[in-house]
């Protein structure tokens, strides 16, 4: 399997929910205030989490490689 692109957002928003964002309170498996139906609203200013995070579309069942 091909490893995707760093930082390259997917629609499925899973990081959105299952990552823990000590920055905005968030705990792992609540969504997070800032998501929203466009993904994330405040994606240019992101917490260093967020923009760390490595997603793995096909873990999610997205079977696009990027």
């Amino acid at each position: 399997m091909k490893e995707p692109a760093i930082n390259s957002c997917h629609p499925c928003t899973a990081c959105c929910v299952w990552t823990e964002i000590p920055e905005l309170g968030k705990s792992r498996g609540t969504p997070c205030r800032h998501l929203t139906i466009d993904g994330c609203g405040i994606y240019p200013r992101r917490p260093r989490v967020c923009r760390e995070f490595h997603c793995y579309p096909s873990e999610f069942g997205d079977s696009k490689e990027t």
